[in-house]
């Protein structure tokens, strides 16, 4: 489900594609055809807020994902997972998701799990 102010960010970006496709015959052609393109998208909603809310192969691959970023080294030790501003995972999809796949990196001693927010555990000396 797309929440009121991504609904409402959509219509304002249909909005100004609209508005500026008047201006089409002054605008540089590759331009235009960009905006069609873009504007065509806009039809649907974004998958990532619509598809699969509660479908556990969903929130299973992103915790595959946040995994394998862990095991990388992407996040230091205690480092908060569910921060926003550091996170794509938390803009990308659904709190249901991101929650679900929290949840179950924690059931599996991924990430640690404290006064209701998730960080990054300390790595295996073999990771």
């Amino acid at each position: 489900m797309v929440s009121a102010a991504d609904a409402q960010t959509l219509l304002d970006v249909g909005h100004f594609l609209r508005e500026l496709l008047t201006y089409a015959d002054v605008l540089p052609t590759d331009l235009v055809a960009m905006l069609r393109d873009y504007q065509s998208e806009l039809r649907s909603p974004p998958p990532w807020r619509s598809d699969g809310i509660g479908d556990p192969a969903q929130y299973e691959r992103l915790a595959d994902l946040m995994a394998q970023s862990l095991t990388d080294g992407e996040w230091s030790d205690g480092e908060p997972l569910d921060d926003p501003a550091r996170n794509w995972y938390v803009r990308a999809h659904t709190p249901q998701t991101f929650e679900r796949a929290l949840r179950l990196l924690a059931a599996r001693g991924e990430v640690v799990k404290t006064g209701g927010r998730y960080y990054a555990g300390p790595r295996d000396e073999g990771s």
